[in-house]
């Protein structure tokens, strides 16, 4: 019996072993998109990692600086969870006067980015050193880390971004 079992689980094909019980590899035709699925059914406890970057775009004309990956939700809970740290490193820090810093805030409903809930209570700096990962704070208010599903997460930058870029942000979720 043990030995007919082992007949569907491994097949030999130009005298390699195929183990039938490994994901296959995806074709060429299947984009990398659809590779990455993941079943969010059975998954009480467990974390994923959220990682999130932000580039920068300089206007040389109008000496305009944007952020790209800011004022905007980048991640939807696909089920409730708890938010258990958020940490944020950069590569190049801010050069402007004036304070600039980052904060992740919840957002629910139909709430824009800007005028969600705070999950930190004071927004991490980006105009600290370079290549240093920082771990933010959180509010102590009830259930703001908490998300249910379709809520979002969004950044929001204040302050004047200069010379700020290659910021990634990486939030640790459990779901519950």
């Amino acid at each position: 019996m043990a030995e007919k079992l082992k007949q569907f689980e491994e097949k030999e094909v130009d005298g390699d072993v195929l183990d039938f019980n490994e994901r296959p590899l995806p074709s060429k035709e299947e984009p990398f998109f659809q590779q990455q699925t993941f079943d969010y059914g059975n998954l009480r406890n467990a974390k994923e990692t959220i990682t999130h970057h932000i580039h920068q775009s300089v206007d040389a004309v109008n000496a305009d600086v944007t952020l790209f990956g800011t004022g905007q939700a980048f991640w939807i809970a696909p089920r409730t969870c708890t938010i258990e740290s958020i940490k944020e490193v950069h590569g190049t820090a801010g050069t402007d006067a004036g304070a600039v810093t980052l904060n992740v805030e919840k957002l629910t409903g139909t709430q824009a980015t800007g005028a969600g809930t705070d999950i930190l209570s004071s927004g991490i700096s980006l105009k600290g050193a370079t290549n240093t990962v920082v771990t933010g704070t959180f509010v102590t208010t009830s259930g703001v880390r908490g998300l249910l599903v379709n809520e979002r997460l969004g950044v929001v930058v204040t302050g004047t971004p200069t010379a700020i870029n290659n910021v990634t942000i990486v939030i640790e979720v459990k779901y519950t």
